[in-house]
């Protein structure tokens, strides 16, 4: 099971939780201005909390574990804002411990784990966190379920060769992350791939192969399979410009590119840990550029993919790599929040 204990125990449990108190109260409280899902989800809560029972006419038609939830907590606090704010509080704290115990767990000087966890909490915080928390709830919670799940294979895994065995513990954080989004199913082969890759070889290659099977087959096994189980997915299908379209030569995708080339430098002298999260992250990359006929399962697969990037920088131990990962940190950041909060994009 996940622990918190290491001999830097400066870390312990105070500093995420302190952490995901400032995130839930900026949620609460809207200091960066009201984005345009909240609204609908705090409709949805106040829905939630007038309803005599948790299921009913499916107007906002959720995934049944988000719904379930939704209605056991809003029974309990009666204010759709302390909701929203409950759920941005388990979202980031869950992120946070996975985070920390990625740093507790890799060998490095007290000083490099310093540098890296400021480095990926402001990461998060400046790129993620207003579009997650603050904006795709759903999408937050089941992408913390996801990395819990990870982390648990990780943990039960040789960190220089494959996982060992599979831990049931980490297939249940996989089914409740898809209970709380359904996208979520997508990227599980991507992680099962990922958790096998020993060598820079071995990340080229399933790039290629992984690019090559999308642009052929994804769409075709999506309208064959997925609009059944969620007919919404015919919309996206149908509406290539529900999103803002991809765009091959973005500053922060180049910049992502960049951090990929820095991180398969050292690729095979490095451990599991290492290994795992920059294939996710070549990987969210990798499905981007794949499905750029799809804006929706373009943005919405490497989204979720992305957030492995902060578990990579994470772990960047070599002085070469933390040249170039902090101007990348800074550069990405500052990116993030003109895009989010001076563009009206996100946020009125």
């Amino acid at each position: 099971m996940l622990r918190l204990s290491s001999p830097n125990k400066g870390f312990g449990l105070i500093l995420p939780i302190s952490l995901a108190f400032v995130g839930a109260a900026a949620a609460f409280y809207e200091i960066f201005g009201e984005s345009k899902d909240s609204q609908i989800y705090l409709q949805y809560f106040d829905y939630m909390i007038s309803k005599p029972s948790c299921f009913g006419e499916g107007i906002f038609n959720f995934e049944i574990g988000f719904e379930t939830t939704s209605c056991f907590v809003s029974s309990i606090l009666k204010s759709s804002t302390l909701v929203y704010s409950f759920f941005v509080f388990v979202s980031l704290l869950l992120k946070l411990i996975v985070l920390f115990l990625t740093l507790l767990n890799t060998k490095s000087s007290k000083l490099n784990i310093k540098l890296c966890s400021f480095l990926s909490v402001f990461l998060y915080f400046s790129r993620f966190f207003p579009l997650h928390e603050l904006t795709q709830i759903r999408a937050s919670l089941s992408i913390a379920f996801i990395l819990v799940g990870s982390l648990l294979l990780l943990q039960g895994s040789n960190l220089n060769k494959q996982v060992s065995k599979i831990n049931p513990f980490a297939l249940l954080m996989y089914f409740i992350a898809f209970l709380f989004h359904i996208s979520s199913i997508l990227i599980l082969p991507f992680l099962l791939i990922s958790f096998y890759i020993k060598s820079r070889k071995d990340i080229i290659v399933y790039s290629i192969i992984i690019f090559i099977f999308i642009k052929l087959f994804f769409l075709q096994i999506l309208v064959n399979f997925g609009v059944e189980l969620n007919p919404r997915l015919n919309e996206y299908v149908d509406a290539p410009i529900y999103l803002q379209p991809v765009s091959l030569f973005s500053p922060r995708r180049g910049l992502d590119v960049f951090l990929i080339i820095i991180g398969l430098r050292n690729f095979n002298s490095q451990k599991r840990y290492y290994k795992f999260y920059l294939s996710v992250f070549t990987f969210s990359i990798i499905s981007l550029y794949s499905l750029m006929d799809t804006p929706v399962f373009a943005h919405r697969l490497s989204e979720i993919m992305q957030v492995f990037g902060v578990l990579l920088v994470a772990v960047m131990r070599y002085k070469s790599q933390l040249i170039f990962t902090i101007p990348y940190v800074v550069i990405v950041s500052f990116l993030s929040i003109y895009a989010f909060f001076y563009t009206d994009e996100f946020f009125g």
